[in-house]
């Protein structure tokens, strides 16, 4: 998480129970750090609230764009603000994307942020609970970088899976868990194990209703194979094949026909009857 490039579509993906609003920020002020030209357009946020939080990092465009009445004057503004920020570092911050999806749809805010992503990152968060399975898929379409954020079991610790997809269309997935300090904004991560979280599948697993097949079994049934002697093995000595050669038994078969009384003779109306 820490190291997660700036590229592309960045989505974090949050629940109810679980807000990315603090990752989000925090992303924010680690790419104004990083020196990239940060503009952030807020539907959601309150822009006092934000700029007091990002106080001291100065990102270069803070505004609250709610006043889109239709999604072609709200793509016109966004690709206004694109060419202006088609730069070799520049970053276009949007929160959020559950209320535009909610007023415009899904496919025409998907198709605005792939296509200012492949000018200029895009970072993001969206909540998942109040989308379609559809449209969540919609979104992980054109996200490079997906940020899933859930609490643990137990609801102790914040956990992340980072989805990002490679050049050669693959995922890779990384799951870690995060704290954020809420005074400085800066994260820190550790990764979980993969082995570990296989251990904890496989306990919550339902026992099958077949017996395991144990080592001792594999063994028990060796010994039974090759306590079995076949007839081809036996042939491999002398005596067995006299054995066999002793036990054969001449085969033959003979099929003798007898007509009825009443046959005609006719061979196009055989007989139905045949006396084997």
């Amino acid at each position: 998480m820490q190291s997660i490039a700036f590229s592309g579509a960045v989505l974090i993906d949050e629940s109810k129970g679980s807000s990315g609003r603090p990752l989000w920020i925090s992303s924010v002020m680690r790419a104004c750090k990083l020196g990239f030209d940060v503009k952030v357009l807020l539907f959601v946020e309150i822009e006092e609230d934000l700029k007091e939080i990002l106080n001291g990092h100065n990102p270069s465009y803070v505004d609250c764009v709610r006043g889109y009445r239709s999604v072609e004057e709200l793509s016109e503004f966004m690709f206004f603000i694109r060419d202006e920020m088609n730069r070799s570092k520049s970053l276009l911050v949007i929160d959020c994307l559950t209320a535009l999806i909610r007023r415009f749809g899904v496919d025409e805010i998907a198709n605005i942020i792939r296509s200012i992503s492949e000018c200029c990152p895009v970072l993001t968060r969206f909540e998942r609970d109040e989308l379609k399975e559809l449209e969540r898929t919609r979104l992980a379409s054109i996200a490079s970088t997906t940020l899933v954020v859930k609490k643990s079991e137990d609801g102790k610790v914040q956990l992340c899976n980072t989805i990002t997809v490679k050049k050669d269309g693959s995922l890779r997935e990384k799951i870690e868990s995060y704290e954020i300090n809420p005074e400085t904004g800066i994260l820190t991560s550790r990764s979980i194990k993969q082995e570990a979280q296989q251990q904890s599948k496989q306990k919550e697993e339902p026992k099958s209703d077949f017996a395991p097949c144990h080592a001792g079994n594999l063994n028990r049934i060796k010994k039974e194979k090759a306590s079995v002697v076949l007839p081809f093995t036996r042939a491999q000595k002398q005596e067995g094949l006299v054995g066999l050669n002793a036990n054969r038994k001449t085969l033959g078969a003979k099929i003798e026909y007898f007509a009825d009384k009443d046959d005609d003779l006719d061979d196009s109306d055989p007989d139905e009857e045949l006396m084997y």
